[in-house]
């Protein structure tokens, strides 16, 4: 009964707090229809514990209302409110900027512009976090490419086909549901596919992936040789 109480008061949570938002794509629909449309995802593979579905219903709280991560983890506790914090866009620290710049092998246009930097900081983060919120952002990432044409702006669109492209599908999707995994990478070559990638993107995408992370892609038929993609 306890666990039942916990996942209804994140649902509450996640309407009251995203309550008036809308999502960013063109059908405006409420923005409280994706934390459930991303638990739904994640539930139809099986990945349905109780601090799973609690973190996914409120993956976006932290980042986009005025709620604090530190009020979640009074209400919620630690793990929950952790798994929000991971997958959120929090504060980058300088000392993580100075250690990145240090000690990461990445191309220097990277390294260099401090944007670029901070998301991949963010990446790493990521990946080097427990199965929950690798999950929800493989969830999130799932649904958020399933209507990328809904998208006004190309950058929204081409950030969510390279964290798809360089982490999401062949680092994290490919090591924790294989199968889940390949309705993203559906989404993602069908749109890639499409008349609206053409014309929006002549010169494709460009991604920077280690080398050994190239099965995650090749698996799901993404190859290097790809003319759309501009690999680093």
């Amino acid at each position: 009964m306890e666990d039942i109480r916990l996942i209804t008061l994140a649902e509450k949570y996640c309407e009251i707090y995203h309550r008036g938002q809308k999502r960013k794509g063109g059908n405006q629909e409420p923005y409280q229809t994706h934390p459930f449309a991303v638990r739904d995802i994640l539930k139809e593979y099986g990945h349905n514990s109780v601090v799973q579905q609690c973190v996914t219903l409120m993956h976006d709280l932290g980042e986009d209302t005025e709620i604090k991560i530190k009020k979640l983890r009074k209400v919620f506790g630690f793990e929950i409110a952790h798994g929000i914090y991971v997958v959120s866009n929090n504060k980058v620290t300088e000392d993580e900027i100075i250690f990145a710049q240090n000690n990461f092998t990445l191309p220097e246009n990277i390294l260099t512009n401090r944007d670029k930097l901070i998301k991949k900081i963010l990446q790493f983060r990521l990946i080097g976090a427990d199965e929950v919120p690798q999950l929800t952002k493989l969830g999130d990432t799932t649904h958020n490419t399933k209507s990328l044409t809904d998208y006004k702006k190309n950058d929204s669109i081409e950030r969510k086909l390279v964290d798809s492209l360089e982490v999401m599908i062949p680092i994290i999707g490919y090591r924790r549901d294989k199968v889940m995994t390949e309705e993203l990478a559906y989404n993602v070559k069908t749109y890639m596919n499409s008349t609206h990638f053409a014309d929006n993107f002549p010169n494709g995408i460009s991604i920077t992936l280690n080398e050994k992370y190239l099965p995650g892609l090749e698996h799901y038929g993404i190859m290097i040789n790809d003319s759309r993609i501009n690999f680093q």
